[in-house]
């Protein structure tokens, strides 16, 4: 892979940036109705490679909307077609903002040479959310509220497998996570026991899902992204303190793209319902052995 990655796109260049600001729910009609249709006509055509978006506050709520153009020239038949799809939406005032901006590459948090691969991975990572959040929008009310959740937790556990750690590893790595996530919030005793109580009601559920291997998600284009990635890390003999900074940075903006509000409850939450899974399936192998 080359080291010469270019770090920053202008508007014109070969990826195209929106800031779309508007409410949170009008956020998941954006997306399934609107850019999840339009971005697979574009790839259809060939005016795009691929896309992702992020959910972001800077204060105020937005999406961001990225877009790789196989030919730059195309950039006005884009804009034109984006636009004509939100112009009732601007009208409206649903959506109050559209901007467009330059995109800087994380190429610190990424990696020089996996940056690239990071990107495929959050485009088949944003392809699986909409999918899920257009699906879910079909289903019964009360089945959303619980689908979610288990869908969040299957996603980390997708991660996790596909970045080949150990059920003992998988523990580990939560309990990392969930440790920083309650210095984060300060989290004492009621807290606690809040969060006892979601996963205990809810515990029959959570095992069924993650244990059963026929419910898994099923994403063959993120596991190749990630296959290529170790390769990579492998050869770099990238120190392992980094791949787990990768690792809980793709689980992060996973959770982001899921969530649209209060994202970082959600994933203390879900680090916290995980690492107890964990830690039961690795003491039942540990009695299995015996």
């Amino acid at each position: 892979m080359s080291n010469k990655i270019k770090n920053r796109f202008f508007p014109g260049d070969e990826w195209l940036y929106y800031k779309i600001y508007c409410g949170y729910k009008v956020s998941d009609v954006l997306l399934t109705e609107i850019i999840k249709p339009f971005t697979e006509k574009l790839i259809k055509e060939n005016y795009i490679k691929k896309w992702y978006f992020i959910r972001f506050n800077d204060p105020n709520y937005h999406i961001r909307f990225r877009l790789e153009l196989t030919d730059k020239k195309n950039i006005g038949h884009i804009i034109h077609e984006f636009n004509n799809l939100l112009q009732e939406y601007i009208e409206s005032k649903s959506v109050w903002s559209l901007q467009i901006d330059c995109y800087d590459r994380e190429i610190e948090r990424y990696g020089l040479n996996t940056m690239e691969l990071a990107e495929e991975v959050f485009f088949n990572d944003s392809i699986e959310i909409t999918n899920f959040l257009a699906g879910s929008k079909n289903e019964d009310t009360e089945i959303i509220s619980e689908s979610k959740p288990i869908f969040s937790l299957k996603l980390i556990d997708l991660y996790l497998t596909h970045f080949e750690l150990s059920d003992s590893q998988k523990l580990s790595f939560m309990e990392r996570l969930r440790d920083s996530f309650y210095k984060e919030f300060d989290i004492n005793k009621d807290n606690k026991k809040q969060i006892e109580k979601v996963y205990n009601n809810h515990k029959e559920s959570i095992y069924k899902q993650l244990l059963d291997t026929n419910n898994s998600i099923i994403n063959t284009a993120i596991k190749k992204n990630i296959d290529k990635i170790l390769k990579v890390t492998k050869q770099e003999l990238t120190p392992e303190n980094n791949v787990t900074y990768l690792i809980s940075s793709f689980i992060h903006m996973s959770l982001n793209r899921l969530y649209y509000s209060n994202n970082r409850i959600h994933e203390l939450v879900c680090y916290d319902v995980l690492w107890k899974f964990y830690k039961s399936k690795v003491s039942r192998n540990l009695q299995n052995q015996h």
